[in-house]
């Protein structure tokens, strides 16, 4: 009987060993800041939040917006997107992940609206909508700092023009519906943590 005793205490704090660290950072606030530098690179300033709904859960807010001219024969970047995505943590107690890294699974929706041109052509879209899903992976740089790796493979829809410079005039040329399925989102976002406090679970 003191065996099988010794035994079960021992399997417990070997279980607790391995599934409560006796210290980790905790954040202080549920809330965090991003941005994703693949837009930053491309020249759309962007910004977005993510907040924790529970220890499995987030829920991820985006916008970007840009909208460079250069007249004259035309050259346009013009760029506008909000995106929300729900987002699942996988592991035990992976939210938050940004201490050892972590994997998550996510559904988004976004609105988008553009106007794309280089030399005479050029390509607008009032209001195009999409969705998918979308995998991706956290990793801690520091305390306060993480870095989140994320894809994702979707729908784009909605109406489009394509037009060409004439002169100071822009022309209409062809109109039609835009359906595409693929990849749809590219993030190596740097996540802002807003406070943190070091103690237990």
């Amino acid at each position: 009987m003191r065996r099988c005793v010794i035994i079960i205490i021992t399997v417990l704090a070997l279980f607790d060993f391995q599934r409560l660290p006796a210290q980790r950072w905790l954040p202080a606030s549920p809330w965090h800041v991003r941005t994703n530098l693949v837009h930053d690179v491309l020249l759309v300033p962007n910004l977005g939040v993510e907040y924790e709904l529970s220890d499995r859960w987030t829920v991820v807010a985006d916008a970007s917006v840009a909208w460079w001219v250069s007249d004259r024969r035309q050259r346009r970047w013009g760029m506008m997107t909000g995106e929300v995505e729900l987002r699942r943590w996988l592991g035990w107690r992976m939210m938050p992940p940004y201490n050892d890294g972590g994997h998550h699974l996510g559904f988004y929706g976004a609105l988008y609206r553009y106007d794309l041109a280089w030399g005479g052509t050029g390509r607008q879209g009032d209001l195009n909508y999409g969705a998918g899903i979308s995998y991706g992976y956290a990793i801690s740089l520091s305390g306060r700092l993480s870095l989140d790796l994320s894809i994702g493979i979707g729908y784009l829809g909605g109406r489009y023009v394509k037009y060409e410079a004439d002169d100071n005039r822009y022309v209409k040329v062809a109109e039609g519906m835009n359906h595409y399925f693929g990849p749809t989102k590219l993030e190596a976002t740097l996540v802002w943590h807003l406070s943190r406090q070091f103690g237990r679970w």
